[in-house]
């Protein structure tokens, strides 16, 4: 992640004094022949985002989830226990966390309006890109397109160290379902109470 604090400290010290040189020695070393790229999320180094999506020259894949329920639970549990990311078998975290309405209602008009940002610059910049569901990453026939999309070879297989972080249903992440509930039944958010 862009912002994570890992990693060795002189490369750290590099993309803090200048993030978008830190973000072109990252995705132009070593020629055309290298694939590289990496996960931002829409808090995270607005002006190297900016940058990135204004050239055509970069290939974008989009990934959103179309339950914002389920992304927002993630972040308030991410943000309550501090592990954003799981690789293999480290353990994990578990919290449940309190729905609250008008937190949920700014969270859902900042997702939605980073989506269309997004949309808004890379049909702007005429970038290659393709747009793909979350929950879409698990199947192998879409590794092929993505694969394909980035001019690799689509019979390599895709893999990953990170696991996801709460498996269980989506009533399991809060501690206050009913209000969950109460609060998007009958609205055009309701689908979100269902899935994962």
């Amino acid at each position: 992640m862009w912002t994570a604090k890992r990693g060795p400290e002189n490369l750290r010290l590099e993309r803090e004094k200048d993030p978008i040189a830190f973000a072109d020695k990252l995705l132009f070393a070593g020629g055309q022949e290298r694939i590289v790229g990496f996960k931002m999320l829409n808090d995270q180094a607005r002006p190297v985002q900016e940058y990135i999506l204004s050239r055509s020259d970069i290939k974008k894949i989009v990934v959103c989830r179309s339950n914002v329920l389920s992304v927002y639970a993630s972040n308030r549990i991410a943000r309550a226990t501090g592990q954003w990311i799981v690789q293999d078998c480290a353990p994990i975290r578990r919290a449940m966390v309190t729905f609250d309405p008008d937190d949920f209602a700014k969270f859902v008009s900042v997702h939605i309006a980073f989506y269309a940002r997004m949309d808004r610059s890379i049909r702007a910049s005429g970038s290659p890109h393709i747009r793909l569901e979350y929950e879409d990453l698990a199947n192998s026939d879409i590794h092929e397109t993505i694969l394909d999309f980035l001019g690799a070879d689509p019979t390599d297989k895709l893999s990953t160290r990170m696991i996801k972080q709460n498996p269980g249903s989506i009533e399991e992440r809060f501690t206050n379902w009913d209000r969950v509930v109460a609060t998007l039944s009958g609205t055009e958010m309701e689908g979100w109470l269902q899935g994962n």
